[in-house]
């Protein structure tokens, strides 16, 4: 039988006394290979950009002083330590891009000489001298105008590389070679905004690719080609989505099948700074993060359905939000509007009954946001900016994406 209830005025029960409280972290405890850690960067420069390795064990980054400096990381510390230095451009160095995979260690970088090259690591050197990464192929932008983004996309034994001007000029090229990356071809060229940004005018281009293992389910259900790829574009204002696949045995971009724009009258003002594509295929939807220069972050998913009715495209409002709809990208090329005349001409290998479904699921706020950056866990995104602040976004069992941790960077 349960003991009666105390009285009110009865003495309390001895507490047990509360643990001890853990000690502030001190200079040994940045010797876990799991804890944060400063990075001996000897330059009065500063650091424009920043990239890891397919296994996180190497670090490139792209510096003010023209040169790129690469790190590796201590198996049993965890610490990195630098391997070499080298002049990389004529210019600041505004973007480096390790190639992913578990093999050759190549390094991709676009400077302020208005080139884009390649470097490839040759171990018959020695760390630090200056001469472990040589130059294996360069090329410069075919308007004179600077590249502002780059990444690679490796599929089995297959290699394309996409770089974008600061006027819209959009290129995609793969080694003339399989695994040879000394030699390249470009393949497919436009222009994203369907002409040259008029010079003077403020401009943003990004770009990346879904960087998945696979076909998405998107891509499965849509009947896309086996190979077929999928890479996002910022535009200035809006996101473009973009397949790329095979014809005639050459890589092109198709139609963008869907574009992701910030909802408000003044979106025409805004300027998207960067995008990430979720790193996974075992989702049904396609998940897509972009910052803009409103100091926003904002999340989509672009839901695709195969029915019997005609191809719609259709942009759904956040929850309580905006309720305006826009055009689909396919169905913009087909009738010429809001696409070039060489964006418009492309075709697009979905067939009829295919809808898909954009929405905006949150937005949220980011003071100062620049770059942004799925982890590999695709489960939580990475944004920096202006702020001096990095932030981690994860989502909540509500569906919303919170922000679950942060970091000052000064």
């Amino acid at each position: 039988m349960s003991n009666p209830q105390a009285p009110l005025d009865s003495p309390r029960p001895a507490q047990a006394a509360s643990p001890p409280r853990s000690p502030s972290p001190t200079s040994d405890d940045f010797d876990s290979p799991f804890s944060f850690r400063p990075i001996d960067y000897n330059s009065p420069e500063v650091v424009l950009s920043a990239h890891y390795n397919y296994y996180g064990t190497r670090l490139a980054l792209g510096c003010a002083d023209h040169r790129i400096r690469v790190y590796d990381r201590h198996a049993t510390t965890g610490s990195f330590a630098l391997t070499d230095t080298f002049r990389a451009h004529d210019g600041s160095v505004h973007c480096v891009r390790w190639k992913p995979g578990p093999a050759t260690a190549v390094i991709g970088s676009i400077g302020q000489d208005l080139k884009l090259k390649i470097w490839g690591e040759d171990m018959r050197h020695a760390p630090n001298s200056g001469r472990r990464f040589r130059n294996i192929f360069a090329v410069s932008s075919g308007n004179e105008v600077m590249f502002v983004g780059l990444d690679f996309r490796v599929m089995d034994y297959e290699c394309l590389l996409a770089a974008v001007t600061r006027d819209g000029l959009l290129s995609l090229f793969e080694p003339v070679k399989p695994e040879v990356y000394s030699d390249w071809k470009e393949v497919d060229q436009f222009w994203v905004t369907g002409e040259s940004v008029p010079r003077g005018t403020e401009s943003s281009f990004a770009l990346c690719w879904q960087q998945c293992v696979g076909e998405s389910v998107s891509l499965v259900k849509e009947g896309g080609m086996r190979g077929t790829v999928s890479c996002a574009l910022a535009s200035m204002d809006v996101v473009k989505l973009y397949r790329v696949s095979k014809e005639d045995g050459i890589y092109r971009f198709q139609s963008p099948f869907a574009e992701l724009t910030i909802p408000g009258g003044n979106a025409k003002e805004l300027l998207v700074r960067d995008v990430a594509w979720c790193p996974v295929s075992w989702l049904d939807y396609e998940l897509v993060a972009m910052s803009s220069s409103d100091g926003y972050v904002r999340f989509f998913e672009v839901h695709t359905q195969v029915n019997s009715e005609s191809e719609v495209t259709r942009t759904v409002a956040p929850r309580q939000q905006n309720k305006r709809g826009t055009a689909s990208g396919i169905t913009a090329g087909l009738a010429g509007v809001g696409l070039g005349n060489a964006a418009a001409a492309r075709v697009s290998p979905e067939s009829g009954n295919i809808s898909r479904e954009v929405i905006l699921v949150d937005t949220v706020r980011h003071d100062g946001v620049w770059h942004i950056k799925w982890m590999p866990n695709s489960q939580t995104l990475v944004s920096s900016g202006g702020s001096v602040t990095l932030r981690i976004w994860k989502k909540a069992v509500d569906g919303h994406w919170k922000e679950f941790a942060s970091s000052e960077m000064d």
